[in-house]
């Protein structure tokens, strides 16, 4: 493991710099010789590892600067392959390029972009200084200096005759950064591990390093069969938990410590019977509801190569440790949060990663990927896991989480939002079979778009709830669930329905009617701007009735979000009935505005599914708000730190051969998880 000293070091000395001996008898050498060179035109072409990229003759001195931005990306991303964060680099001046890439060389630098050129010395000092000023924030600069230094005399004339250059040197092998720390760090020997790896295959040498001085969190990589043709690396979920045990990151599962998880879970199980008391663990009396640990299954594609899809599937526990709003302070409490508050690598768990290019078109594969991950699980509910000679856990999931594509291929849901018309009814169109996989609604006889308190759709939901699928999912078979509502296992996110969907709708304007860009904590912001804008003109708010309506809109979705965000994983009696009314008078708002947009015939407040799934929240919140002390924070169902763990887990998938990304991203995800544990 890397000592404190030699950590300290490598802050201090990150790379050989300019002022070195070796640098500095160079330069007085070459400052004795005659300047015979020629003088570098735009014209030059990559010479070895040298390159040459001018901005053109007689620019403004802003576009100069932007030229050499350009350079020192394009340059790391092309030595990097795509990451930045594996590249190092330093710029830097000099009036003799080759002899300077020499001695960068020397200190096994790869690359060197030659981007200005000048008479001027101090055109080109300010150049640098500029750059460094940039870019010296991040910690791959290597550079210490401010910019400037050691081109000139005492009495500041300049050392060297002209031209000058500004140039960007990079570096980016493991294997050659470690050589050269290693050189310098003679008490590492990690590093001198590392420095023994071959250039041309060192991720292989570099898993066996970090292996032997633990330096990843090294749960076991199994290979599983999702089908009869397809064979995937995966980290089995009671491999997983074991893991956390022996490391002593057991918590991570139970929101709180081993000692005091008893009375949480306890209390769960309690209030979680009054909720859904026809769930099917309660038919089971082979455990005691102290050692039963709930979790839910999320699952999302990311972008990985030629944005690509490549499915992200992890388990997460249910209790946490609150979110900012609820818990602002660090938790010293027993109650339970919502898992919303920690670096999302230790609060969500990977199983495994699948490319689309293997399910794409063998439905099977997709199927036996979530398959693999609930057989384990099943055994963790059934088997346990000791942990103790005297304390088994087991392990429950109630639900699966993500985005609505998601949900309809894991499930195969036959009543989904790609059910609806986009348009007005034709002898061609297909028969309505519905939009919910909750309830009838959407379909020919039950409209979907009725936002009252006892809507048509109510009498389907529960125990009136058909099937919503045709053939059922493999691993509906491996995972207890609501008898009398088996649908209910597939959750109702509200990241997807109300930031992503309705509230991002609603923020719109004539200018950005759709709002692509807006990513997903942009719309409470964009919604409580919009109400303290209209508030701000009185004037013309009481003038306008649908202006009048829509500040109401904002105020009463924002006293939903609010109340869900302060609360626990438990809501509250009155808060809960509070906030299912607030989102009702948020669709009644909108549904208000669709038909007076309609009345003057302006396209506005397009009616969606997802306003659907919104009501069945509100709904929920006040029917059962009628007879329960607690109900159960939607916020548990949501996935604002899923999405983070899945953009996490798919930017590593981009760094790593193509031909072993499953394997190579699962070990890089290890890498980054043990670093972040101990925090």
């Amino acid at each position: 493991m890397l000592c404190k000293r030699a950590k300290r070091r490598l802050d201090i000395f990150p790379w050989a710099s300019d002022t070195d001996e070796e640098e500095r008898a160079q330069q007085q050498q070459q400052r004795m010789q005659p300047d015979t060179r020629k003088s570098i035109g735009p014209s030059d072409v990559v010479k070895g590892s040298i390159s040459y990229d001018f901005a053109p003759d007689h620019v403004q001195a802003g576009k100069v600067l932007a030229h050499c931005q350009n350079c020192i990306q394009r340059l790391r991303f092309a030595v990097g392959e795509g990451s930045l964060k594996i590249v190092i680099y330093k710029i830097g001046i000099t009036h003799d390029c080759t002899a300077r890439f020499e001695l960068y060389k020397a200190h096994n630098w790869t690359r060197m972009v030659v981007m200005a050129s000048s008479e001027d010395l101090g055109l080109i000092e300010m150049l640098e200084a500029a750059l460094i000023s940039h870019h010296n924030r991040g910690v791959q600069c290597r550079n210490v200096l401010l910019g400037g230094e050691g081109m000139r005399d005492k009495d500041f004339s300049p050392k060297f005759r002209p031209p000058f250059y500004c140039y960007c040197a990079t570096g980016k092998h493991v294997a050659n950064i470690a050589k050269a720390f290693a050189d310098d760090i003679g008490a590492c020997r990690a590093l001198k591990d590392l420095a023994r790896a071959p250039v041309c295959d060192a991720e292989k040498y570099l898993q066996k390093v970090l292996q032997k001085w633990e330096l990843i969190f090294d749960v076991p990589i199994t290979y599983v069969d999702v089908s009869d043709t397809c064979r995937i690396p995966f980290l089995k979920p009671s491999d997983y938990i074991m893991k956390l045990c022996e490391k002593g990151f057991l918590n991570k599962l139970l929101g709180g410590p081993l000692e005091s998880s008893a009375a949480r879970l306890e209390e769960f199980w309690e209030r979680f019977r009054e909720e859904e008391p026809n769930h099917e663990v309660f038919t089971h009396d082979f455990f005691s509801t102290k050692d039963l640990v709930p979790l839910y299954v999320h699952g999302d594609g990311g972008r990985t190569y030629r944005r690509d899809e490549l499915m992200v599937l992890q388990f997460q526990p249910i209790l946490g440790f609150g979110s900012r709003a609820s818990h602002p302070l660090k938790r010293r409490c027993a109650a339970a949060g919502v898992n919303l508050q920690g670096h999302s690598f230790t609060t969500r768990f990977l199983t495994s990663v699948m490319p689309k290019s293997l399910y794409k078109n063998h439905p099977a594969h997709f199927d036996g990927f979530v398959k693999a991950a609930f057989e384990d699980l099943e055994q963790l509910y059934y088997s346990g896991l000791r942990i103790r000679d005297d304390h088994t856990l087991r392990f429950i999931v109630l639900g699966l989480k993500g985005d609505l594509p998601f949900l309809v291929k894991s499930g195969h849901l036959n009543r989904s939002f790609v059910n609806v018309r986009k348009g007005p009814e034709n002898p061609k169109s297909r028969p309505l079979t519905g939009c919910c996989w909750k309830c009838a609604a959407g379909s020919s006889a039950v409209p979907f778009e009725e936002f009252t308190r006892s809507p048509a759709w109510l009498t389907t939901t529960g125990p009136n709830n058909e099937l919503p699928w045709t053939t059922i999912a493999p691993f509906l078979d491996h995972v207890p669930h609501v008898l009398e509502d088996k649908g209910a296992f597939f959750k109702l996110d509200l990241l997807h329905i109300y930031h992503l969907g309705i509230g991002r709708d609603f923020a719109a304007n004539k200018n950005f009617p759709a709002g692509h860009w807006n990513k997903a904590f942009d719309t409470p912001v964009l919604i409580e701007f919009t109400g303290w804008v209209l508030r701000r003109y009185n004037v013309i708010l009481n003038s306008h009735r649908m202006l009048q309506i829509i500040a109401s809109a904002c105020d009463a979705m924002s006293r939903f979000m609010h109340n869900l965000l302060r609360s626990g994983l438990w809501m509250r009696q009155a808060v809960a009935a509070d906030s299912g009314e607030d989102g009702l008078y948020f669709l009644a708002c909108y549904g208000k505005l669709a038909r007076l947009s309609f009345e003057v015939r302006k396209c506005r407040y397009n009616m969606v599914p997802k306003l659907h799934c919104f009501h069945h929240v509100c709904l929920d919140l006040i029917r059962k708000s009628s007879h329960l002390s607690y109900l159960l924070n939607p916020l548990a169902e949501c996935t604002f730190q899923d999405e983070d763990f899945v953009g996490r887990v798919a930017r590593l998938s981009r760094r790593v051969s193509p031909r072993l990304q499953c394997l190579r991203t699962i070990q890089r995800y290890l890498i980054a998880t043990r670093y972040e544990l101990p925090s």
